[in-house]
């Protein structure tokens, strides 16, 4: 999954009350470098946060 680092928090709590593991593999990265056009695809497809979806997209 892709996220911003400011939704980070918000995405883990979702997968962990949802994961059907007890563990689930969470691994959060900082992205030092990339294709611009692709850095701009990730911030386009990054939806405010909503009520609906707890800050998730």
């Amino acid at each position: 999954m892709r996220t911003t680092t400011a939704k980070a928090p918000a995405l883990e709590e979702y997968i962990r009350l949802h994961h059907t593991l007890e563990t689930p593999d969470i691994v959060v990265t900082s992205i030092v470098g990339g294709d611009a056009e692709y850095l701009k695809w990730i911030d386009g497809h990054v939806a405010p946060a909503t009520a609906t979806h707890s800050g998730l997209r």
